[in-house]
């Protein structure tokens, strides 16, 4: 008797400190950033991930994924169908697209990402020339990028309203929406400011 009262009280402990609605990271992608381009005829969406390091403290590794299609529901569909894992976008800073996208595209590429599985609305959207160089520069762009954002605003005052629930209320206002763009210049990312 004593043992399955003990069990039951282990059993209600686990169950009382939340252990059982958790995600193991090994389990899925941890998405950083997540970038837009064109490609001919086709989009392509390009996620920045995180992968799970044991080894070292301090010291982030990421892997570049990305897929095609006709829009961006069937890049997105071909991306998905190409993994193994999940994709999570909790920790998502960025949202980036391509200089060449108007601004109806913009609005239907940011309308997307509102649609995206916990994709905080909170999430940076900036333009830049080259997504595969914002990406591929090493590091973790989506965390690079939002501590470059807020080193310019602090330094020079509330200048970039592009957080995505901004441009949302901004659009819905009919305002002109004009978004930061970041380009790699030297293996740095540098904000532009035109």
């Amino acid at each position: 008797m004593k043992k399955v009262l003990v069990f039951i009280c282990i059993a209600g402990l686990i169950f009382a400190c939340g252990c059982t609605g958790y995600r193991e990271i090994e389990r899925g992608y941890l998405v950083t950033a997540v970038g837009f381009k064109k490609q001919s005829d086709k989009t392509e969406i390009v996620l920045e991930t995180l992968l799970p390091n044991d080894t070292a403290e301090n010291i982030k590794e990421t892997e570049i994924l990305s897929g095609a299609g006709t829009n961006f529901s069937d890049a997105y569909k071909n991306l998905q169908n190409s993994l193994v894992k999940a994709l999570y976008f909790e920790q998502c800073g960025v949202v980036a697209v391509d200089g060449t996208f108007s601004p109806d595209e913009i609005a239907t590429i940011l309308e997307f990402c509102h649609n995206l599985p916990s994709l905080n609305i909170g999430v940076y959207v900036i333009k830049t020339d080259n997504i595969n160089s914002l990406f591929e520069n090493g590091g973790t762009a989506g965390y690079d990028i939002i501590g470059l954002i807020k080193n310019k605003t602090e330094n020079q005052g509330d200048i970039f309203s592009n957080q995505l629930y901004q441009i949302e209320r901004d659009m819905s206002k009919e305002k002109t929406i004009s978004l930061p763009e970041i380009n790699v210049i030297n293996k740095k990312f540098v904000l532009e400011t035109k």
